[in-house]
């Protein structure tokens, strides 16, 4: 593979069957920059079929480093090895279940170039999914809130696009490697590229569809997994970070004693099952209503701050 003259490392970690990483291939061979520019630098997470078999009799145009682990080590550790062993001053981290526009690659490496700085760019849900409202809540939060140009917080920072030079992976360390599953290890680097005082940005003008269809079982698990597992982690690090994820309204001591009272006796009688369920079969029964965003803040924040609790870990 060629090194010399690379300046983007496309980094995609990899776990399980290998469907969607042909639709990805395809759509980074069809880059409007020239080859010889980036690298893919897929790093597959210990699969159970083991690493995608095209790349041994792969002959295309695209340069692809193979970083196959002999296990399973999380999200944080297969993207710190990514990111170790690719080549290109810019690192641009992809979630497999990605395609691209023509000019996505050229955009984001001119976005970096330009700022300096760390470019989260918008997702849109793939056109061949159906429409439901929790899609288009899922692709509407985070910067998608925000007016254009405006800098982002390191509590919105997602990965699943974004690119940034590896100068900002190696002041932080990248990832924190204690979270090993789903969600938090985003908004941890967030957090650490904000104390650093990163610059960034989110850009909503570079075209990347993502196909996320996973049902609302599988996101449950999800959830629940970062509720246990994951914030415990974050809180403990980032004390004052529950306020971010709204945990501060079970258990804030500094709320004024009256309004505490008031909020806690909502929030406690919302977090009842019987709610959750109701609310959870209606949005499955009925998935294309336009239900308000509010309903799904409700679904993820009971999910999540459920099992917070269920870790028996107290915040505020």
């Amino acid at each position: 593979m060629k090194k010399n003259g690379i300046a983007l490392s496309v980094v995609t970690c990899h776990y399980g069957p290998h469907e969607q990483l042909y639709r990805l291939l395809h759509s980074l061979e069809k880059q409007s920059v020239a080859f010889d520019d980036f690298e893919w630098v897929v790093v597959d997470d210990g699969s159970p079929d083991g690493p995608p078999p095209f790349f041994s009799a792969y002959s295309g145009p695209l340069n692809i480093q193979s970083v196959p682990l002999k296990k399973n080590h999380g999200r944080s550790a297969a993207r710190n090895a990514g990111w170790k062993k690719a080549s290109g001053k810019i690192i641009l981290f992809l979630d497999s279940d990605m395609e691209l526009s023509r000019t996505a690659i050229e955009s984001l490496k001119r976005d970096v170039e330009r700022t300096r700085g760390v470019v989260v760019a918008r997702l849109n849900p793939h056109p061949s999914l159906p429409k439901t409202a929790y899609l288009r809540y899922y692709h509407s939060r985070g910067g998608n809130k925000l007016p254009p140009g405006a800098e982002l917080p390191g509590k919105y920072f997602t990965t699943g696009a974004v690119a940034l030079e590896k100068k900002w992976l190696r002041r932080t360390g990248g990832f924190d490697e204690s979270m090993k599953s789903w969600g938090g290890e985003d908004l941890e680097l967030g957090l650490k590229l904000e104390k650093l005082d990163a610059p960034i940005f989110f850009s909503k003008r570079v075209l990347i569809y993502h196909f996320h269809d996973k049902d609302w079982p599988e996101i449950e698990k999800m959830y629940e997994i970062y509720g246990k597992e994951t914030i415990p982690l974050l809180i403990d690090k980032y004390p004052g970070v529950e306020r971010s994820l709204t945990l501060s309204l079970l258990y804030d001591k500094r709320t004024p004693f009256t309004r505490k009272w008031y909020c806690q006796k909502i929030v406690k009688i919302a977090l009842k099952p019987i709610f959750y369920n109701f609310i959870r079969y209606l949005t499955t029964k009925y998935p294309a209503f336009a239900w308000p965003d509010i309903i799904f803040d409700y679904l993820v924040y009971y999910l999540y701050s459920t099992n917070y609790r269920k870790a028996g870990v107290h915040c505020g």
